[in-house]
C-alpha cells in the first residue's frame, strides 16, 4: 500500500519517518532558525493586527500560522527559536506572560527579521548611525565604551548579563556546598527537581543559540535570549540539586557563559567578555568537563591577546592545554589550544615555537570522525590556514602570508571572517611597503566593519594602524586612517 508525506509526495517502501526529504529537510531547517519571508508576508490582517496592538505574543503565532508556511509551524520549534519552552511560549502567545522588556523585544524582532520600519520599539539610539567616542588608549576602556553602531539596547542588555554575572558567581560558590551540607545533614538527596528530558531542553536551547549565533551578521541581538536562559538555568541552581544535575546544570551554564562572553568580545566589552569567561571557565570546572573547561580558557586568553597583552596569554593557554588533555580524545579541543598558542607565540617573536604549535593544530585533520560540537567548540582545522597566514603575518612574513589569504578571499567566508581576511592582507600591503594594496584592502575592511559592527573586525583595523605612519604623506592612507579612528578611536 502507497504512504506519503503530509505534504502529499510519496514516500519510499523503506522511509519509516513519515516525512520526505524535502520535509525532513525543512524541519531541522526550522528547528534551528525562522524561514526567510518575502516583504509581503508581513502585510496581512492578523500580522498587522498584531502589530498595531505591539502585541509579540500575537505577532508570534501569526507568523507561526501564516499561510505562507504550507502549514503553522509547531509551537514547540517556534520556542526554540526564542530559548523558550513550549509552555512558556503558549503562554505568551496567549497573553497569559506579559513580555516589555526592550531588549528581549529586539531580539526576537531580530529574530524573526522583522522589517525595521514596522518595529515598534525604538531605543533613543537610532539603529544605523554610527555613535563615536572620544579617543582611547586603554584597549580595555575603548572596548567597552566604543561599540559603534550598537546603540542603547545592547547597554541595557550589557547591564543586565552584569548584573546576571556578578550574582552567578556567588551562586556557582553557594550551590556548591549547598549539596555538601546536604548531604552530611540528610545523608541521601532528595528526589531531583529536574528530569533528564528538562536538562536535555536546556542543552538543546544553548547548542541552538550557537547556531544562531553562528549565523548571525549582528551578534549583539542574541544577548537579551542568552541571559533570559541563563537567569533560569542559575535559578535551578540554587535549588540545591543533586550532583549528576547540578553537573549537568554547570555545563551548560559553562556554554552559555562563553556564548555571553562572544558576545561582549563581538561588541568589543573586553573586560565584560574576561567576565563571563571567568564564570564559564569556573562553571566548567564544576562541572567536570575538561574540554568545555578548556575552551573558556582558551577565549578568555583571546581577550588579552585583544589587548596586546599575548606574552600574558601563553601561561593561560598553556594551563588550557594541559586541561584539554584530560578531555575527550576524539574531540579537537587540545588542536584548537595550539592554533590560538601559535597566534600567541608569534606575537612574541617564537618562531620555532610557532611553527610548533601550528604542526600540533595541523594534528586535528588525522582524527576520525566529527571532532567538533558546533557550539562551544567549533574547531575542525577548516581555519587553519588562516591561523597560519595571521601567524606568519605577526611574525613578519608578508610573502608567505600572502597566497593563503588571497585564496581564502576567493572561497566564501562569514562576513566577520571575511573582514579579518581583508585587514591581513592591508596588513601585508604595508609590511611590503605598498600603500595601494594598504588603502584597496583597508578600506574593504572598513566597510565590512561599519556593515557589521564587529569589534573583532575594529580590533584587527586597530593593529592596522600602528603601520601607517610609514605613510604619512600619502592623502588615501591618511584618508584610511582617519576612517579607522572613527571607528576605533585609535591614533595614527
Amino acid at each position: 500500500m502507497s504512504r506519503y508525506c503530509s505534504c502529499g509526495a510519496a514516500l519510499a517502501t523503506d522511509n519509516n519517518t513519515g516525512r520526505c526529504g524535502a520535509c525532513a529537510i525543512s524541519a531541522r531547517t526550522l528547528a534551528e532558525r525562522p524561514p526567510r519571508v518575502p516583504a509581503a508576508f508581513w502585510q496581512t490582517d492578523r500580522i498587522r493586527d498584531a502589530l498595531a496592538a505591539r502585541d509579540m505574543g500575537a505577532l508570534i503565532a501569526a507568523y507561526r500560522t501564516h499561510p505562507y508556511h504550507g502549514r503553522p509551524v509547531r509551537q514547540d520549534l517556534a520556542a526554540g527559536w526564542f530559548g523558550l519552552s513550549q509552555s512558556q511560549l503558549s503562554r505568551i502567545e496567549r497573553g497569559l506572560t506579559c513580555v516589555d522588556d526592550i531588549g528581549r523585544l529586539t531580539a526576537w524582532a531580530a529574530i524573526l527579521a522583522l522589517p525595521d520600519d514596522l518595529l515598534w520599539i525604538r531605543p533613543t539610539a537610532e539603529r544605523g548611525t554610527p555613535s563615536l567616542s572620544p579617543v582611547r588608549h586603554d584597549r580595555h576602556e575603548q572596548g567597552s565604551a566604543n561599540r559603534a553602531g550598537v546603540g542603547e539596547t545592547w547597554d541595557m542588555n550589557r547591564r543586565n548579563l552584569l548584573r546576571l554575572a556578578t550574582a552567578a558567581a556567588t551562586t556557582l560558590a553557594a550551590s556548591s556546598t549547598a549539596v555538601d551540607r546536604h548531604r552530611l545533614t540528610a545523608g541521601d538527596l532528595h528526589p531531583l527537581p529536574l528530569d533528564h528530558g528538562a536538562l536535555n531542553d536546556y542543552a538543546m536551547t544553548a547548542d541552538t543559540l550557537w547556531r544562531q549565533f553562528t549565523a548571525a551578521d549582528t551578534k549583539h541581538q542574541l544577548a537579551a535570549v542568552v541571559h533570559d536562559q541563563l537567569t533560569v538555568l542559575l535559578g535551578q541552581l540554587r535549588t540545591s540539586p543533586g550532583d549528576s544535575v547540578r553537573r549537568a546544570l554547570c555545563q551548560t551554564i559553562a556554554s552559555l557563559f562563553q556564548l555571553a562572553g562572544e558576545i561582549s568580545l563581538d561588541t568589543g566589552a573586553y573586560l565584560d567578555a574576561a567576565h563571563c569567561y571567568t564564570l564559564a571557565a569556573t562553571a566548567a570546572r564544576d562541572a567536570k568537563a575538561a574540554d568545555l573547561w578548556a575552551c573558556a580558557l582558551t577565549r578568555h586568553a583571546y581577550v588579552c591577546m585583544f589587548d596586546g597583552h599575548d606574552a600574558e596569554a601563553i601561561p593561560m593557554l598553556q594551563h588550557a592545554s594541559a586541561i584539554a588533555g584530560d578531555g575527550d580524545s576524539a574531540l579537537s579541543t587540545r588542536h584548537w589550544v595550539n592554533a590560538v598558542l601559535a597566534q600567541a607565540y608569534a606575537a612574541t617573536g617564537q618562531l620555532d615555537a610557532t611553527l610548533g604549535a601550528l604542526d600540533a593544530a595541523e594534528a586535528v585533520h588525522d582524527q576520525p570522525g566529527p571532532v567538533h560540537n558546533g557550539g562551544w567548540l567549533r574547531f575542525d582545522g577548516s581555519r587553519l590556514e588562516e591561523d597560519r597566514a595571521s601567524a606568519y603575518i605577526r611574525l613578519g612574513e608578508a610573502d608567505r602570508a600572502e597566497p593563503i589569504l588571497t585564496a581564502m578571499l576567493a572561497g566564501r567566508l562569514p562576513a566577520r571572517r571575511y573582514g579579518c581576511a581583508l585587514t591581513s592582507l592591508a596588513t601585508v600591503g604595508a609590511l611590503r611597503g605598498d600603500p595601494t594594496q594598504l588603502v584597496h584592502y583597508g578600506s574593504a575592511a572598513v566597510e565590512t566593519a561599519r556593515t557589521t559592527r564587529s569589534a573583532v573586525i575594529r580590533s584587527r583595523l586597530h593593529d592596522l594602524q600602528q603601520h601607517l605612519s610609514q605613510f604619512h604623506t600619502d592623502r588615501h592612507v591618511r584618508r584610511l586612517d582617519d576612517d579607522i579612528t572613527a571607528l576605533t578611536g585609535g591614533t595614527l
